[in-house]
């Protein structure tokens, strides 16, 4: 099936650990800055030079202060997920990945990049970082110093200053560039970093250890982090550093003429989730404690599983509550009468992931919907663990057991979901299949599961393209003649004797697999419950679109399989 991608679920946690946020504010109150919002429902805060930025529970945006460059006047929406200010301007992130800007733009800090693979973002004071899902950074505005040109690497964390960015690399050192003139790319040693933060001319780091380190000027002594303190959060201003200790109480040093770095005593009782250093003022935004029954770090307002530290999330496909359909054609490698019925399965599938997105368990819901073959044919999954890593599997069919039985696949593992499709079908010959004509008995689909539990939770992002699960049929339930989706390889039982064979330009070398020479399949992942063609009717016969989409390579007529007037024949389709 697809492969299930985990960020979504990562910035949603961090998210819901900042939820029920109260923000305070003090120090100088030039622009009316200290007048921020009541409310406690605030999960995210960000200081420009005299102004302020909040995101809410329900991802708007809120601001005050210092509106002569419209730094406060926010887009509309309540699609954010994260918010940056400079100096005059500011910066968000959608959910959707992609940046939005406003405010002062005359060195282009509001010009952002196009796309929609960003997930991190951090505003200097004239100009902007933004790290991509693939761990490469976007830069833009003012780029005096060189600021803006990123050395290559994969990064994980970003901050930008003045004249210089910095960053925590994907092996926990730290990395800066712009300015020599301060110190501010002269970063300390380590390889132990996990959050960073930078404004104006210096950068402050925090190791995984909960130390705190700093680097560039310290004309205001905001380099002389309090010794003896182990710290959660930090932020770097203009002038002053804020910091959040472990306990969630706050710290503060630096320059102290408006009183921005003496943490008030009206927080006192109060534990604090962010903070944020302004140039003379300072904001933190307190939080509610968090319930964790089962101690996973995941809070129970987001834990699928509250009391189960091994579980944490389910992850459906399609989704919790629709069907998608798997469809096959046993006549590989030959097309056969291309009509896409020969195995119809629909499937909807539940992956269990700890608090570290790793799989504890894999949940298949599975209709049989139509057998069109004269074979006896096999279904089976292939998947990225041995069957060591397995430490149980309950299958059922028709709401009894049924053995599905599990197979080596060098470090891989197969499971043979039907054994036989004879177990649940009879199909008696004569022209005469299981649900594929009109002019024969419609049959409820019959519903088959089974639920994997993994013994050590598997990690999928070390795995292969394909996912968690390798679907394919065994024509005739014959062990290597397999019968993948496109693009899909075989299994090591695969007999490679068939590739390139009649009308199949699988070639192993280069990737290519289970492919006509102008790219049509022999199966499909589709995430709709599909009504597929009756029997003996080409799939291109009621599926206008299918060919020119395949013929394409998938690029065109992406909604092919819908039923759309003008792209089915619907004579074709079998829908009783």
């Amino acid at each position: 099936m697809k492969k299930l991608l985990l960020l979504s679920l990562a910035l949603l946690l961090c998210i819901g650990l900042f939820a029920n946020g109260m923000i305070f504010a003090w120090g100088n109150n030039g622009k009316n800055v200290l007048a921020s919002p009541a409310g406690s429902d605030f999960t995210m805060v960000t200081t420009g030079a005299e102004f302020a930025i909040a995101m809410k529970t329900d991802g708007s945006l809120i601001g005050w202060g210092d509106n002569r460059r419209g730094q406060t006047n926010v887009p509309a929406g309540n699609n954010f997920i994260a918010v940056s200010a400079g100096f005059d301007h500011a910066i968000a992130l959608r959910n959707d990945g992609s940046l939005v800007a406003w405010g002062y733009n005359n060195q282009g800090q509001t010009n952002v990049p196009a796309g929609n693979n960003f997930i991190k973002i951090d505003a200097g004071t004239y100009h902007n970082l933004a790290l991509r899902a693939d761990g490469t950074i976007a830069a833009w505005g003012r780029n005096s110093e060189n600021q803006l040109n990123t050395p290559a690497g994969i990064y994980t964390e970003i901050a930008a200053g003045e004249n210089f960015s910095s960053a925590i690399r994907s092996d926990g050192t730290l990395a800066a560039w712009g300015t020599v003139w301060n110190g501010e790319i002269s970063v300390p040693a380590g390889n132990d970093y996990v959050k960073i933060s930078a404004q104006y001319r210096h950068g402050l780091a925090l190791r995984s250890n909960g130390t705190l380190v700093g680097w560039g000027v310290n004309w205001n002594n905001q380099l002389n982090i309090p010794a003896g303190t182990n710290f959660a959060g930090m932020s770097a201003g203009w002038h002053h550093s804020l910091g959040i200790k472990e306990d969630g109480t706050l710290a503060g040093w630096g320059l102290n003429g408006n009183l921005q770095a003496a943490i008030p005593a009206g927080t006192l009782g109060y534990q604090f989730s962010m903070v944020s250093a302004g140039l003379n003022f300072s904001v933190a935004l307190s939080y509610e404690p968090i319930l964790d029954a089962d101690g996973d770090e995941v809070p129970d307002a987001v834990d699928d599983y509250p009391n189960d530290s091994e579980r944490a999330f389910n992850i459906y496909y399609p989704s919790a509550t629709d069907w998608g359909t798997l469809a096959f054609e046993d006549q590989w490698p030959q097309k056969g009468d291309f009509d896409f019925n020969d195995l119809v399965v629909g499937y909807r599938i539940n992956m269990v992931a700890n608090a570290e997105n790793k799989i504890k368990d894999i949940k298949a819901e599975l209709l049989l919907r139509a057998v069109g073959a004269t074979f006896q044919n096999a279904f089976a999954a292939e998947m990225p663990f041995p069957v060591s890593a397995i430490e149980s599997l309950v299958s059922m069919a028709n709401g009894i057991a049924y053995n599905m039985p599990l197979i080596e696949a060098g470090d891989h593992s197969i499971i043979k979901i039907i054994s036989n499709t004879n177990d649940f079908v009879d199909v008696p010959g004569s022209d005469v299949f299981w649900n594929t004509q009109l002019d024969q008995a419609t049959f409820d689909p019959i519903p088959i599961s089974f639920e994997i539990v993994l013994s050590t939770p598997y990690d999928p992002s070390t795995g292969p393209i394909w996912g968690v699960l390798n679907p394919y049929l065994m024509v005739n339930r014959v062990m290597g003649h397999e019968v993948h989706l496109p693009g899909y390889p075989p299994t090591i039982h695969a007999d490679a004797s068939l590739f390139g064979l009649s009308d199949d330009t699988t070639n192993l070398a280069t990737g290519r697999y289970y492919k006509t020479s102008n790219n049509l399949p022999w199966a499909l992942d589709l995430p709709i419950e599909w009504k597929y063609p009756i029997e003996r009717k080409q799939i291109t016969h009621a599926y206008l679109a299918f060919k020119p989409w395949a013929e394409s390579g998938g690029n065109e007529y992406l909604n092919w399989y819908e039923l759309i007037s003008n792209q089915i024949n619907i004579n074709n389709v079998y829908n009783p």
